[in-house]
């Protein structure tokens, strides 16, 4: 599920959830199942970009079906649902599955 990082810079990020349109979370659990846990997370809950998740830190199976990923902290990683087989997609400069 590595790709490349995102082009949103943590400013970019920071700014938007001052401004009411994300949402700053850590430990979030995506989906309702609630079977991947991120450890920092920006959720776009208005704007252009309503709907859409970054994350950076850990990304960690809630049932220990896989080893946890570090995206490491620095960048960002835009998460992707993916429908099929009810997975998620990192985006960036390529793209790469977790499921």
């Amino acid at each position: 599920m590595v790709c490349g990082p995102d082009d949103a810079l943590t400013s970019e990020l920071v700014r938007d959830v001052e401004r009411g349109i994300a949402v700053y979370r850590l430990k979030h659990v995506l989906g309702k199942d609630g079977h991947h846990q991120l450890e920092e997370a920006v959720i776009y809950r208005a704007g252009g970009r309503k709907g859409q998740v970054f994350a950076r830190g850990v990304i960690a199976h809630t049932k220990n079906e896989h080893v946890d990923l570090d995206l490491g902290t620095i960048r960002w990683y835009q998460i992707v649902h993916n429908i099929q087989g009810a997975s998620y997609t990192l985006t960036g400069k390529g793209t790469a599955q977790f499921d």
